[in-house]
């Protein structure tokens, strides 16, 4: 999915539930970005420490992108940049060194 798809999806009801503190939605898409990772890296038969470090980079980037979509549309940071890269740094430290 691209992040305008994302953005299509999920948009609405991140932006309803941010002004009641609420991270259900944000969530479940995040959840999504992951499934994301661990399809690509199936269907490109991943077997390096370093392709798997790219699709990870590559869905960081998309990640990114919709971040500055949220943004530019309601003029506030709902998105937190890198948040997923973040994320498997701090569950796989050892990729911190390939980056």
């Amino acid at each position: 999915m691209k992040a305008k798809d994302y953005f299509d999806k999920y948009g609405e009801a991140i932006q309803r539930e941010a002004m009641d503190c609420n991270t259900e939605t944000a969530l479940a898409m995040f959840v999504d970005f992951c499934k994301e990772v661990n399809d690509i890296t199936a269907q490109r038969h991943v077997k390096t420490d370093r392709a798997a470090i790219a699709v990870i980079k590559e869905v960081n980037q998309k990640w990114n992108k919709l971040a500055n979509m949220f943004e530019a549309d309601c003029g506030c940071v709902l998105l937190k940049r890198n948040a997923l890269l973040d994320y498997f740094v701090e569950k796989i430290p050892e990729i911190k060194e390939l980056l």
